[in-house]
């Protein structure tokens, strides 16, 4: 090959190779980032199965899709991962539309988006309150203000038969 071109073809090659090791590079970020999302994602739901075990009166089971589903009742709450990212839809059979938690990463909280019974759609931050409104709604429970242990509740108290 003579010098015509020679200088075009090496700077060519140059900027093709630094594109696909910028290209490789930017794969491996958004990669990294799904991962790290997924991770996130399955400490949420980890943290759900927790918080439903420690109420104690919440059946807890693994849904088929990853998520989990709490029932409480004839009541169910059901959250299922969606996408590639943080979000996981949730979804119950007393909820008047479908609601959603993400990973703000501003604030690095969860949040909680759904409709209201007026039909706005609010962001609430996850833990406790976002949380808190789902369990009302889905469950029709009302937490205490302050915990409260009720001894005739937590123990069978059989009164002792007297014979004559």
């Amino acid at each position: 090959m003579s010098d015509r071109g020679k200088q075009l073809a090496a700077r060519l090659k140059a900027g093709i190779d630094r594109q696909l090791v910028e290209d490789r590079r930017r794969e491996a970020a958004r990669r990294a980032r799904i991962a790290a999302a997924q991770a996130a994602r399955a400490a949420f739901l980890d943290d759900l199965r927790s918080f439903g075990r420690e109420v104690g009166h919440f059946e807890v089971k693994d849904d088929k899709d990853g998520g989990l589903i709490l029932n409480f009742g004839k009541h169910h709450l059901v959250f299922r991962p969606e996408g590639e990212q943080t979000a996981v839809r949730i979804s119950g059979d007393q909820l008047n539309a479908d609601a959603s938690a993400y990973l703000e990463e501003t604030l690095e909280k969860w949040v909680l988006r759904w409709t209201n019974a007026a039909k706005r759609t609010e962001q609430i931050l996850f833990f406790d309150q976002g949380l808190e409104v789902l369990i009302r709604t889905g469950f029709d429970v009302q937490p205490l203000d302050e915990v409260e242990v009720f001894e005739d509740a937590l123990v069978d108290v059989k009164e002792p038969r007297r014979t004559l």
